[in-house]
């Protein structure tokens, strides 16, 4: 009995394991393209063993730039605000249109009073030229020592005729020069009083004109244009909105070109001259150098990081580099070693994973991977791959299954 069970279950074995490894066996054989399935086109590129540059890799943030907050110039009520957010302007490009009723008004006012003050101007230097010539002949009548001196008194009845005579002049004379000493201040003549009344009137032509010009200068601002050529990231105002002086409407970032901004060490700041031309990598443009030129070195550390920043300056023509977006450089070490490398172009790092695609036949494998240092266009194998397999190097981002069927670019 326990020999027929031995049998049946002998039988059982012989029949599973051969199919068994036939299914496995026709798992692992890749099968022939078919006229259904899709063919990627490719380039490829071997795995080689090289010298490879240390690098060191310095992360850092896309800024503006160039930042503009738009500010009234003058108070008022918006008729119009026509620029809206997430719009590109030029330099000089119409924003927003402010009512400037008051202002008009304050300049017919203000041009108003500058007439009657010139008027009064005019009206004082001429009677500065009348006054002199006023004053003269009345200090001539009025001289004692010319009464005695008259001929009359020579002859001795100079006492009644003389005093007769002049007694009048003298009367109104002593009265005239009795109301100029009460209504003039002392030692201060009429033609001193009047010219200080005219440097009065000037003072005030001088604050009046002051005031047109300054009122004139906010007229100009009734229509508010963009400071710069950018994007506007921020609108703060809408139509029949009523804004005070100085109050933000617009934010106006420009982002081409657009700065790197990276932290370096003490012991690298050295490293960097303003002028230098280097590579700027992007997680936003994956696969792409973009060249760039460093425009500022900080002089001091950053008081939190105790860091130097450098700036980077790129062309950013589309404006797909935004601000707060991530980017790196590398910058070379003096020490160089050989490994394996791939261009950086090859390998997909996702998820804290990388991955290349190795050729196998007609078909592109995905295969994980352990990479090292990068330069501005290569990257270190660690492991994963041996010398002189060929990996995928263009056309990786049509790639998405763990297998697929290529052809190479002619």
């Amino acid at each position: 009995m326990k020999k027929n069970k031995l049998l049946s279950v002998l039988s059982i074995l012989s029949i599973l394991i051969p199919l068994s490894f036939s299914i496995l066996a026709c798992k692992a054989k890749p099968k022939k393209p078919k006229t259904a399935d899709k063919i990627k086109t490719v380039s490829l590129t071997e795995a080689k063993w090289e010298e490879i540059q240390n690098t060191l890799e310095l992360k850092g943030t896309f800024v503006p730039s160039d930042k503009l907050d738009v500010k009234t110039e003058v108070e008022g009520k918006i008729l119009s605000a026509t620029a809206q957010e997430g719009q590109n302007v030029s330099m000089g490009d119409p924003l927003a249109t402010i009512d400037a009723t008051k202002i008009k008004l304050q300049l017919d006012k203000s041009r108003k009073e500058l007439k009657e003050t010139e008027a009064r101007i005019e009206a004082g230097m001429n009677l500065l030229k009348i006054i002199p010539a006023a004053n003269a002949p009345a200090a001539v009548a009025v001289r004692p020592e010319d009464a005695e001196e008259s001929p009359s008194s020579e002859n001795g009845d100079s006492d009644e005729v003389g005093d007769e005579s002049h007694r009048p002049a003298l009367k109104e004379s002593a009265e005239t020069t009795k109301d100029q000493e009460s209504s003039t201040p002392q030692n201060v003549s009429g033609s001193s009083k009047n010219d200080l009344v005219l440097r009065a009137e000037e003072s005030t032509m001088d604050r009046i004109k002051a005031e047109i010009a300054l009122n004139e200068k906010k007229l100009e601002s009734e229509t508010i244009n963009a400071g710069i050529a950018g994007f506007i990231s921020r609108k703060n105002v809408t139509d029949g909105s009523v804004v005070g002086l100085g109050e933000v409407l617009y934010q106006i970032v420009r982002l081409d070109p657009i700065l790197l901004s990276v932290f370096v060490s003490k012991d690298m700041v050295s490293q960097f001259k303003k002028g230098d031309h280097l590579e700027v990598f992007s997680d936003e443009l994956p696969g792409q150098a973009l060249p760039a030129e460093v425009i500022f070195i900080a002089a001091e550390p950053d008081p939190q990081n105790k860091n130097y920043e450098v700036k980077i300056s790129l062309s950013n023509t589309q404006q797909k580099l935004k601000g707060g977006m991530n980017g790196k450089i590398f910058t070379p070490l003096s020490e160089t070693k050989e490994s394996i490398q791939i261009p950086l172009s090859a390998a997909l790092e996702k998820n804290g994973k990388a991955y290349v695609y190795v050729v196998e036949g007609d078909l592109a494998v995905k295969r994980e991977v352990s990479l090292g240092r990068k330069t501005a266009d290569k990257v270190e194998v660690k492991k994963g791959i041996r010398e002189g397999e060929k990996v995928v190097s263009k056309g990786l981002n049509t790639l998405v299954e763990e297998q697929e069927y290529i052809k190479t670019e002619s």
